[in-house]
């Protein structure tokens, strides 16, 4: 059993998106990532996409649209996760857990796609993210 967590495309004004580089230990190495976290006991997930974004990036959104729900693996685990697009940020940085050593990168998104593309963006929320973001910016 998992409460669920959030992921967000943190994008700002320049059309950059937001990603995290971190060491994930199931996958032996560091992955390229969208912001996301794990959502607390009644936590609104809107609420928590601007506490985890804060915390990871140092950004918090003026605007914030829902993408998708879906689950994470639903073979052996309840998690669903939900996925967001961020815009209109302004810095605030909270305190990052403990447990995390982030390296930020920002880049364009069509750079992030092409990184999806060519399999070095791995991470199955990012993939989904930046493509459902891209496609809703699109619209």
């Amino acid at each position: 059993h998992h409460g669920g967590a959030v992921a967000a495309v943190a994008l700002d004004e320049a059309g950059q998106v937001y990603l995290v580089r971190q060491w994930r230990h199931a996958a032996g190495c560091a992955l390229l990532e969208i912001p996301a976290g794990t959502l607390g006991r009644d936590e609104p997930p809107e609420d928590c996409v601007r506490r985890e974004l804060a915390e990871e990036i140092g950004q918090v959104p003026g605007q914030i649209e829902w993408l998708s729900s879906m689950y994470v693996a639903p073979g052996y685990a309840t998690e669903v996760i939900h996925l967001y697009l961020a815009s209109d940020l302004r810095p605030e940085q909270r305190p990052a857990d403990e447990d995390e050593n982030l390296h930020v990168v920002l880049m364009r998104l069509e750079e992030a796609l092409a990184l999806c593309r060519s399999g070095e963006i791995r991470d199955g929320k990012s993939v989904a993210g930046l493509f459902l973001a891209a496609e809703r910016l699109r619209r």
